[in-house]
């Protein structure tokens, strides 16, 4: 014989553990969303300024070596779009 109230507290146990696992599937579904709409953001930034490939590149290697001091490296294109793209990651 099992006690009631411990069957009851078990219920409402499971009850809790799928509502947590719903809500960690969905919580999990909208990081990925987002990940995706800041991409489609930065390609489209990158697209309207009409980067090249190499302006990308001398761009994340100035932020990743920390040599970004508002000099121009890629004329007119790259402080706008750095500017830009430091507003998408403090987001």
């Amino acid at each position: 014989m099992t006690n009631p109230k411990i069957e009851k507290i078990d219920a409402a146990i499971e009850k809790s553990r799928a509502k947590l696992t719903k809500e960690q599937a969905r919580l999990r579904e909208l990081e990925r969303q987002r990940v995706i709409l800041e991409d489609a953001e930065i390609v489209a930034r990158f697209r309207r300024e009409k980067l090249t490939e190499d302006d990308l590149n001398t761009i994340i290697k100035q932020k990743s070596d920390g040599t970004n001091d508002k000099e121009e490296i890629v004329p007119g294109k790259y402080s706008e779009f750095s500017e830009e793209m430091s507003d998408v990651n403090e987001e």
